[in-house]
């Protein structure tokens, strides 16, 4: 999304997604869920930018790299073999939320295929200009997540509702 304009309010910032590389006690709820807890700093002198190519090595252990085109965001996260986390097991998360940065959205649904671990959804925002709404799509796919997908969760304010595939 291309936002116009000079300024003021924080705008678009739709869909964030927040790797983490493992949960204390493999439990959802004991990760960082609510939003406020989920920024992770980045170590000093890793990031790379090029033009339409971005990556940066969190604190936590995780390489994350994103490019662009006109019209989609590519994001791959690689993690490390061992959780940085002493309680944690290796079990990596992702959490992709429904907000924007200016907590514009007003519907939104998310769907979780616990087969395949795809994870898809849509959102209605509020424009920073005007009284437009505009609705947004997203999917973001894994390699090898049929493999690896243990369990597919909804997140409703700060707690998870994880359903364990057996």
């Amino acid at each position: 999304m291309h936002g116009l304009g000079n300024g003021g309010s924080p705008l678009l910032g739709n869909f964030p997604t927040f790797p983490q590389d493992g949960c204390p006690g493999d439990i959802v709820d004991n990760c960082n869920l609510p939003v406020w807890e989920m920024a992770t700093p980045w170590v000093n002198c890793s990031v790379k930018a090029h033009p339409g190519d971005f990556s940066v090595d969190m604190n936590t252990n995780i390489l994350a790299e994103m490019t662009v085109t006109n019209h989609t965001a590519i994001y791959r996260f690689t993690f490390v073999q061992i959780p940085k986390e002493a309680n944690a097991t290796l079990s990596p998360l992702i959490l992709a939320d429904t907000i924007d940065l200016s907590l514009s959205r007003n519907n939104a649904s998310v769907q979780v295929d616990d087969y395949t671990g795809r994870i898809s959804g849509s959102g209605t925002f509020s424009s920073s200009v005007g009284i437009v709404n505009y609705n947004l799509h997203f999917c973001a796919d894994f390699s090898s997540a049929r493999q690896f997908v243990t369990q597919a969760s909804s997140l409703t304010v700060e707690r998870a509702q994880s359903q364990k595939k057996t």
